[in-house]
C-alpha cells in the first residue's frame, strides 16, 4: 500500500471519527460500518490507535463489535485494532503493580454475539487484545477473564493463567461455580482434563450444593465419554471423587447419570 493511499486512509478515519459520539450504542454501530470500507484492506503503516480513541472508546467500540447486528463490520473493526498492535495496558501503581482490576472489559460485559458470529473465535481475537495474563480482570459478579477462557474453551488462554498461578479453583462469587463446573457444564472435555491436571478439586460444590459430578449426571444431554474421562483423570491425579455427595439441602441428588456412573467408581 502507497504512502498516499495510507495517508487517505488515515484522514478518512479521524473526519470519521468526528462526526459521531462514541459514548452511544447506536451511533457506535452506524460507525462500525461505515468505517469497515475505509479499513478492510489497510495493513501496512497502520496508525497508533491511542491517538485516535481514548481507550474507554476503543473498549466500547469492541464490544459493540460482538453486536450481531455489526457481524461483518465488528469481525473487521477487531482484526484491524489486532493489526495495529493495540493491547490493553491496565493500570499500575507506583511499584507497577497492576490496581485491583474490578471493571468490565469487553470480554466480561454480558453483549455477547448471538448471530453471525462463531462465538468461541470472538472470544479467542479478545484475547488476542487483553492478553496479560499475569493479571485477572473481573467484574461486580466475581466474574472473571479467567472463568471466560474456560467458558469458551479458549484452552491456550487458559494454561496462560495457570502458569501465571492463578487458581485453579477460582469460583465466580454470585453461583460459586469454578473453572471445572463451567467446563463440564460445556461438556468440554479437553478443558475439564486440563483443569483436573492441573489442581482443580473434582469436589467443590457452588452456591447451591453442586459438585462438578452433579454437574455431568444433572445435564439433559448427559455424556458418558464426559463422565468417563472425569473419573480416568481424576484416578490419574489421585483424586476421590465423592460419588455421594449431598446438594445443598442435604438430599442425595438423583438422575439418569447416577446410574451410569457407577461403572467408573
Amino acid at each position: 500500500m502507497n504512502f498516499f493511499k495510507t495517508r487517505l486512509k488515515l484522514v478518512k478515519l479521524k473526519s470519521l471519527r468526528k462526526k459521531f459520539n462514541l459514548g452511544r450504542e447506536d451511533e457506535r454501530g452506524t460507525f462500525l460500518r461505515k468505517l469497515e470500507p475505509i479499513i478492510d484492506d489497510w495493513v501496512a503503516r497502520l496508525p497508533d490507535l491511542r491517538d485516535i480513541f481514548s481507550k474507554e472508546e476503543i473498549e466500547n467500540l469492541l464490544s459493540t463489535s460482538g453486536n450481531h447486528s455489526n457481524a461483518s463490520a465488528g469481525t473487521e473493526f477487531i482484526l484491524f485494532v489486532i493489526r495495529t498492535g493495540y493491547k490493553d495496558d491496565p493500570e499500575v501503581d507506583y511499584d507497577g503493580e497492576p490496581f485491583l482490576l474490578h471493571c468490565t472489559t469487553p470480554l466480561l460485559r454480558p453483549e455477547y454475539p448471538s448471530h453471525g458470529y462463531d462465538i468461541v473465535d470472538f472470544h479467542w481475537m479478545l484475547f488476542r487484545i487483553y492478553d496479560r495474563f499475569d493479571v485477572n480482570y473481573t467484574d461486580e459478579s466475581g466474574y472473571t477473564h479467567f472463568h471466560i477462557a474456560v467458558k469458551y474453551r479458549c484452552c491456550h488462554m487458559v494454561m496462560k493463567f495457570l502458569e501465571f498461578g492463578h487458581d485453579p479453583n477460582l469460583r465466580v462469587q454470585n453461583t460459586g461455580d469454578t473453572p471445572l463446573h463451567l467446563a463440564l457444564s460445556k461438556n468440554d472435555i479437553e478443558m475439564a482434563e486440563l483443569l483436573l491436571r492441573n489442581g482443580a478439586d473434582p469436589n467443590l460444590s457452588n452456591n447451591v450444593g453442586l459438585t462438578p459430578l452433579h454437574v455431568i449426571c444433572m445435564k439433559s444431554d448427559y455424556n458418558n465419554d464426559l463422565a468417563e474421562t472425569f473419573f480416568n483423570v481424576n484416578k490419574e491425579v489421585n483424586w476421590v471423587v465423592k460419588v455421594n455427595a449431598s446438594m445443598g439441602s442435604g438430599k442425595f441428588f438423583t438422575t439418569r447419570g447416577q446410574h451410569a456412573i457407577r461403572s467408573w467408581c
